[in-house]
Parts: structure tokens; C-alpha cells; sequence
């Protein structure tokens, strides 16, 4: 009777220390999987484009789990995105949603991989990345809006007949020429007003005669010269809403 009893006790110990060492094991497991967020940042080196499966990234920083997994590679990085991939744009000064193809060259942009801890840039470079928010337009200074009829040029100027606009940009329009032209850059974001809805545009698709509102962010206490020297942050064909002139 005691050496059954005996017998009993040790397979019941073995047990329990096979059952402990496979939680460790299993606990070991579920550590090593944790998922964790690896952010890029750097510059684009061309458009993204429609629908865009990838992103051509020039790094310039990042959170520790993504500056070390990029360690020894050449740059620029080659980053997978996809439908699943939310894109965050500056539009009116404000971040919102945006599509693939308002992300242009030389943008300035966040990169969002999430993958698990420990991953290495060949195993991040294959899975599409979760989000991208691009900052060009993020401008500091005052806001200058001003309204009218538009007619485009070349290099990306734009003649304006001013019509209306906000406190500051009226207040610099007084003495001065109704026409002026604008300028804007691949920084600039072109978007257009149809159906309650706004879509990013091309400059090729602003029409002369087109009602144009142009937003320019610069110090308050700018000349007109130089507000009309400075690429415009945003310009909004056919915005549908008034423009207050209180600021």
C-alpha cells in the first residue's frame, strides 16, 4: 500500500512539473508573438499613385522596434501597402482621410507597420503596412484664404480675380490689384468640391473660370508680396461654403 501510494505521489509531481514547464513554454510562446506597432518616418521619393500596393520611403527616423529592424539596410525602403492600408492627408489644415494618390514626391510621411515584436525588415517589407499619415501641408503662421475666379498657368501659377476671402487676406488686398497670381508646388493639395463630396485633383483638371478658393499659411503679419511668394497649402475648386472673415 505505500508503494502504491508512493508510486501515486511521484507520477502525480511529474505531472504537475510537465504541466508547469508547458504554461511556461506556452506563456514563452505568447510573449515572443506579441504584435507591436514599428513606425517609419522619412520622405517620399515619387507619387504613390491610384490605389497604390507600395511606397517608396527615404528614412529619417522611427520608433525603436523599427530603427532596429532596419539596421544594415539600404535605403530607400520599399514599403507594402494595400486596401487594408488607411492614409491620412492635410486638407484645410486639417488631418483627415485621404486616398493613395494625394501623396506625392518628397512628402513628408509616418509609416505604421504592425507586426510582432522582434521582427526583422524582410519580414516587415511583406506585410502591407496599416497606416500612412503624410504632413505636407502642415504649415505653421496664419491662414490667408482668398476666393475668386481662376485661370491657370504655367509652373503651377494660378491668376486670380479676388472676390472674397478671410479677415487677414482681404486686409492685404486693400490698394492692391482685384487680379493677382498664386503659386503652388507639389506640396500643395488640390481638391475639388462635387455632390457634397471632395476628391484630390490635378492641376490639369482646374479650368479657367473656375470658382477657386486658395489657402496660404504664412506669418500674420506678412506683405502681400510675400503671401503671394508662398506656395499655397491647399486650393479647393468649387468650394461650396462661404468664407468667413473673422480670421
Amino acid at each position: 500500500m505505500f508503494s502504491i501510494r508512493k508510486h501515486v505521489g511521484v507520477t502525480v509531481a511529474a505531472v504537475g512539473a510537465a504541466l508547469t514547464i508547458a504554461a511556461v513554454a506556452d506563456a514563452a510562446t505568447h510573449r515572443a508573438a506579441k504584435t507591436v506597432s514599428f513606425e517609419l518616418s522619412g520622405t517620399l521619393a515619387s507619387d504613390a499613385g491610384p490605389n497604390a500596393m507600395s511606397l517608396t520611403l527615404q528614412t529619417t527616423g522611427g520608433n525603436g522596434p523599427a530603427l532596429k529592424a532596419i539596421i544594415g539596410v539600404v535605403q530607400p525602403l520599399v514599403v507594402k501597402v494595400g486596401s487594408g492600408t488607411a492614409y491620412r492627408g492635410v486638407v484645410a489644415g486639417k488631418m483627415v482621410s485621404v486616398a493613395s494618390d494625394a501623396l506625392k514626391a518628397t512628402d513628408p510621411v509616418t509609416v505604421t507597420i504592425k507586426a510582432p515584436q522582434g521582427s526583422k525588415w524582410a519580414d516587415l517589407a511583406a506585410i502591407a503596412a496599416t497606416k500612412v499619415v503624410d504632413s505636407a501641408g502642415r504649415q505653421s503662421g496664419a491662414v490667408f484664404v482668398f476666393r475668386g475666379k481662376a485661370t491657370p498657368g504655367a509652373n503651377g501659377a494660378i491668376a486670380l480675380h479676388v472676390t472674397d476671402g478671410n479677415y487677414r487676406a482681404l486686409k492685404l488686398m486693400l490698394g492692391a490689384s482685384q487680379d493677382e497670381t498664386f503659386v503652388t508646388d507639389v506640396h500643395s493639395k488640390l481638391v475639388r468640391w462635387n455632390n457634397k463630396k471632395s476628391s484630390v485633383i490635378q492641376f490639369a483638371d482646374i479650368k479657367a473660370g473656375d470658382e477657386v478658393t486658395i489657402r496660404i499659411r504664412i506669418a500674420g503679419t506678412s506683405t502681400l508680396a510675400q503671401v503671394l511668394a508662398v506656395p499655397a497649402a491647399l486650393v479647393v475648386d468649387r468650394e461650396p461654403a462661404p468664407i468667413s472673415v473673422v480670421g
